[in-house]
Parts: C-alpha cells; sequence; structure tokens
C-alpha cells in the first residue's frame, strides 16, 4: 500500500514458453497483454537469441532490452550480438557493463588524483578478451585519451565468471573434510546482494526462479 493509503499495486504473472523456430508465433500473444502506457522490458538471457530471425518481431514490442554478456568467453561474437540490437526505438543495456561500475568508480577516484596516466596494463582470465575486459577496455581510452594500453590474459585456462573450474578444488576440500569426519554443506546464495546491483530488476523479472516470496 504506496503513501500510507488504502491502495494496492497489483501484479499479473505470464509465462509464455516456444522454441527459437516459433518465437514468431509468440507475437500476437504479447500484443494482447501488453499496455501502451506502461513500458516493455526485453531480457535476452542468452547472446546467441539476439541473432536468430524469429526474434526481430519480438524486439518493437520492448521499451527496454536487457543483455547479459559477462559469462561470454569471447568478446567478439557477444559484442557483434549486442551491436545487432542496437539498432531501434528501445534502449539497449547490457548488464556486464553495470558490473564493471564498481570498478570504474574506484580507478576514476584513484586517476582522477594523479596526473594523467600514459601507460597502463589490463589483463582478464580466459584465452580470450571477455566483455568485461573489452568494456573496460573502451572506458580507459575514453577516460584517459593519452592513455597506451597493453592488453593481455594473465591465465589462459580460467574462463571469467565460470564457477566450473573451481569443481576440482571444491571436490577436493570435501574429500578433506570427510576424511576428518566433519560434515561440509555448500550453498550458493544471493542473500546478502545490495539494491544498488544493476541486474536486481532482471533477477525480480523472474519471478520466484530466484528470489523466493516472503511469508
Amino acid at each position: 500500500m504506496p503513501f500510507g493509503r488504502s491502495q494496492q499495486i497489483c501484479g499479473e504473472w505470464i509465462e509464455i514458453s516456444a522454441g527459437a523456430t516459433r518465437l514468431v508465433e509468440v507475437v500476437p500473444l504479447l500484443l494482447g497483454l501488453t499496455v501502451p502506457d506502461l513500458p516493455v522490458v526485453l531480457w535476452v538471457r542468452h547472446t546467441a537469441l539476439s541473432l536468430i530471425d524469429s526474434l526481430r518481431p519480438v524486439l518493437p514490442l520492448a521499451t527496454r532490452v536487457l543483455v547479459d554478456t559477462s559469462e561470454a568467453l569471447d568478446a567478439a561474437p557477444a559484442l557483434a550480438a549486442v551491436q545487432s540490437l542496437a539498432h531501434g526505438p528501445w534502449r539497449l543495456a547490457d548488464l556486464a557493463w553495470g558490473r564493471i561500475t564498481r570498478w570504474r568508480k574506484a580507478l576514476a577516484g584513484m586517476l582522477g588524483a594523479l596526473p594523467a596516466p600514459t601507460t597502463g596494463r589490463l589483463e582478464w582470465a580466459g584465452e580470450k578478451m571477455s566483455m568485461p575486459a573489452c568494456y573496460l577496455d573502451a572506458w580507459l581510452r575514453a577516460s584517459f585519451p593519452g592513455l597506451s594500453l597493453e592488453l593481455s590474459s594473465c591465465d589462459p585456462v580460467l574462463p571469467p565468471a565460470r564457477v566450473g573450474y573451481l569443481l576440482g578444488q571444491v571436490c577436493g576440500a570435501l574429500a578433506e573434510a570427510h576424511q576428518k569426519g566433519l560434515r561440509v554443506k555448500i550453498y550458493d546464495t544471493i542473500r546478502e546482494l545490495s539494491n544498488h546491483a544493476p541486474e536486481l530488476f532482471a533477477l525480480r523479472s523472474l519471478g520466484d526462479e530466484i528470489f523466493a516470496s516472503g511469508k
């Protein structure tokens, strides 16, 4: 009830599942569900979807399009996917850009108090350049025009933002704990997720897939 008055904001959740080849058939359904006076956000959860033709009729229905290229192992195809969505009346946002906000603030505060840097080195994990590294590279060059950056991979084996790489270490730690008679519970949580997280509303749009409803 907003503003302490006896008014309620009601919401309705409608989920439509369709294969890539049948997305065109979803458009007439969405036309009947969207309201002209309300914003429509389209979250393209996989960048590969942006390159298929059957998504094109859905795009004009959106006022904002969200993508997430954080886990893309190669920035080149991910950037091509983002650029393919950039031409339209909708506003396009990449959650990967929001995730490097903390880095950009820290670097701006630190480098802004010093003489303008002329050389630097940007390293990333993974064989090929990731999208967060690509965004950070572009931001550094735009913020400091005289900066010469050396780009390199610090670990060609470790993919960016991949938990699977740690699986062997986790299994080893579990085996060691069990040998000592200890019980170990592993869980992933977003309990401490800040309300300033750029992907918060994208997660909320998934209903109870991520956030459980309160009691």
